[in-house]
Parts: C-alpha cells; sequence; structure tokens
C-alpha cells in the first residue's frame, strides 16, 4: 500500500486525538513541518487511548518504518508486564523503541531483554524512542544494547514525559551515539 511509504502527518493525528503538548513537542523537531510516519509495532501499530495491552512478549526481529516499537508504534493506552526479546531498527530510522516507538500513555513493567539490540537514527530508546509529553514510563529495565546517531537512551531516547526507575538494575548493556544527546537512561531530557 503506497501510503504506508508516506505514512501519517504525526503531529495532526495526536493534535485529533487532544494530546496538545505532544503535537507541539513533535512541531518543535528539526523537519517537522514534512514529518510522516508509519507506525508499526510488533503487536500493534497504534494503542488508543483506552486499550490495555498486557503481558505480552515479542521475539522477533523488526526493521523497516519510522515510528516502530517492539510492542506498539504508539501507545496512547497501558502496556504492562511486556517484554522485548528479539532485535529491532536500522540505522536509518526515527523514533524506535524497545517496547514502544511513540508513548503518551503509560508503559509500566516492561523489559528489553539482554540479548536485544535496539537500533535507530535519532530518537532511540530501549524501552520507547520518544516519551512524549503526557507519556509515562515506570519501573521499566532496560537492558538492551542499544545504538543511534543522536537522541539516544538505555530507557528513552528523547523524554518529554514523566520517567520513574525502580530499584531494579538493568543489565549490562552497552548504549551508543555518533551525535548529541546519548546517555545510560534518557538521551535528551526536554522537560
Amino acid at each position: 500500500d503506497s501510503r504506508l511509504k508516506t505514512g501519517v502527518n504525526l503531529a495532526a493525528y495526536l493534535r485529533t486525538q487532544g494530546h496538545e503538548d505532544a503535537a507541539q513537542a513533535l512541531s518543535d523537531e528539526p523537519g517537522a513541518d514534512t514529518l510522516r510516519v508509519s507506525i508499526v509495532g510488533g503487536i500493534v501499530g497504534v494503542g488508543g487511548e483506552n486499550h490495555v495491552i498486557d503481558r505480552c512478549a515479542s521475539r522477533g526481529t523488526m526493521n523497516g518504518l519510522d515510528a516502530m516499537g517492539g510492542v506498539v508504534g504508539l501507545n496512547e493506552g497501558r502496556i504492562t508486564d511486556c517484554t522485548l526479546s528479539g532485535s529491532m531498527g536500522s540505522a536509518t530510522q526515527d523514533y524506535i523503541g524497545g517496547i514502544a516507538g511513540l508513548n503518551v500513555g503509560t508503559l509500566e513493567n516492561c523489559t528489553a531483554g539482554k540479548n536485544c539490540t535496539v537500533t535507530g537514527r535519532t530518537a532511540v530508546g530501549g524501552i520507547v524512542g520518544f516519551n512524549l509529553s503526557g507519556g509515562q514510563v515506570q519501573n521499566c529495565t532496560g537492558s538492551a544494547n542499544v545504538s543511534g546517531a543522536g537522541r539516544v537512551g538505555g530507557i528513552a531516547g528523547e523524554n518529554g514525559g514523566v520517567i520513574v526507575l525502580s530499584g531494579a538494575k538493568a543489565g549490562a548493556r552497552r548504549v551508543t551515539g555518533s551525535g548529541s544527546g546519548v546517555g545510560g537512561v534518557i538521551g535528551v531530557n526536554t522537560v
């Protein structure tokens, strides 16, 4: 389908769903006027506002499109106790996360396993690529190896929401980037 290649205007979609702050954050991104993404997830593309995804596992290998997550491409609802045990992404993709590519909902008690690799260009995270305003990440563990050009983090590549981590230790992981905004937990925090 040719619409997959052209994608959707993500900021406009978020505005229609009532996520104005998240839409504004994306509008401030470089190249936002032409930002169109194809939202892809290992379990579901878009987890809507009242959707709950609980106790699932993504074990395969994924790559190919922007805004991609091991469980969900865009999460507006609640994802709990899900795991990534595969590898995903490629060096040409943006908004790539082990559990969610983009998040304006809640990710809780999720894990990206120690033998996983999450790869992208910008906004790449072991759990979420971009945790937007309104998004919450709670007690998630990122042990995946994460790499990208910039805005790369063990939990979130970019964070504009809330991240609360438990005392649970992440396993040994490598977080690498060739540009700015690279961190063991968060690549760039905009809050």
